[in-house]
């Protein structure tokens, strides 16, 4: 009975959202899903977990002294584990600045708000951590309605926005106001973005708090149009020009998520998966000013990286600033809830060259 509800209420939706290059994994954990004991916290209330986190000290493997990825320095990371089975699926991450808390949320619908611990300048531990279901405009969890598909997230003093790629829908949370019981509230998208694949629809989403672009907020879909390297579809969502865009592809990496940096800058992140080529994940910059109804996005690659690296299937990012006034930029990766996966946390601070 277990492999049965855990099958019609969360893993047979998910299985039908992941494109085929990523099922023949998924399959093998399926596997080990359906003959695994049941677990206690099957119940969807807010609850603090314990986070076990490894530290992740150099991100080439066998080169443990290098540092410089093309205009990034990478800081350090961390393997991330709990013993809660909705623990994972990140697939975007964002900085509350205020509090300094870091917020994600889960494929399945789930809040993870927590403290960052950074020592001797790197990340160390994960502290004082909360998951909580999201609650959408009807006031059930959206983890059980079909809005569970939750993809992207934006955070701006206060108010956050997220993507939901099944449903082609943005919602609005005042977690400043109610915290993790804030109850979304939907927001107009164009009817363009209706009419998405429901699996790679709006993957990304951030918000323009200073720059050219401020008071701007868009939503990116991971891929619009089929073909290896065709521009996807971006949406303008709020600012002083409401519009679609078009983003540029280049060497079939898809988009997984964006950020605001704080100069301004437009900050992609991007990941490719091929059987023979393996996992890579890439990051670009774009000049704000470009964001224009009717406009060709494309900008400047950052860093690179693929096998030999320790990333994952990496599709959170976001961006910050630390004591030294330096920026910063934290990813973090989807697991597919999968145990031939993990979830990672990796930091890398921005050259200013």
């Amino acid at each position: 009975m277990r492999a049965v509800r855990v099958l019609s209420n969360g893993v047979g939706p998910l299985f039908k959202r992941l494109r085929l290059r990523k099922r023949f994994i998924f399959t093998l954990t399926l596997a080990l899903v359906a003959f695994a004991p049941a677990r206690a916290d099957d119940d969807w209330g807010r609850r603090r977990i314990a986070v076990d986190a490894t530290p992740l000290d150099a991100f080439e493997i066998g080169a443990p002294s290098r540092t410089r990825f093309g205009a990034l320095d990478y800081v350090g990371g961390l393997a991330l584990r709990a013993e809660i089975h909705r623990f994972g699926g990140f697939s975007s991450l964002a900085f509350d600045q205020t509090s300094g808390q870091l917020i994600s949320i889960s494929d399945h619908g789930w809040w993870l708000r927590a403290k960052l611990v950074i020592r001797d300048g790197k990340p160390a531990a994960l502290t004082d951590v909360e998951m909580a279901p999201v609650i959408g405009p009807d006031g059930k969890p959206v983890g059980r309605t079909k809005r569970f598909d939750t993809e992207s997230l934006t955070l701006h003093e206060g108010i956050a926005f997220v993507g939901l790629e099944r449903v082609h829908e943005v919602l609005r949370f005042d977690l400043g106001r109610d915290g993790l019981a804030a109850r979304g509230h939907t927001i107009p998208v164009p009817a363009e973005a209706k009419k998405l694949s429901s699996n790679q629809s709006l993957e990304a989403i951030c918000y323009a708090a200073q720059g050219p672009a401020r008071g701007t907020l868009i939503a990116i879909a991971e891929r619009a149009r089929k073909g290896e390297n065709l521009p996807t579809r971006g949406f303008i969502l709020m600012g002083a020009h409401k519009g679609a865009f078009d983003l540029k592809r280049h060497d079939d990496f898809d988009i997984t998520d964006c950020a605001f940096a704080p100069n301004g800058d437009l900050i992609v992140l991007e990941r490719r998966f091929g059987w023979f080529s393996g996992l890579a994940v890439r990051l670009r910059k774009i000049d704000p000013r470009t964001i224009k109804p009717d406009a060709m996005l494309d900008g400047i690659v950052l860093m690179e990286a693929g096998p030999g690296t320790i990333i994952d299937n990496m599709e959170g990012l976001a961006i910050s600033k630390n004591e030294k006034g330096e920026t910063m930029l934290t990813l973090i990766s989807d697991d597919n809830f999968s145990m031939l996966q993990r979830t990672v946390l990796l930091q890398f601070r921005l050259r200013e060259e």
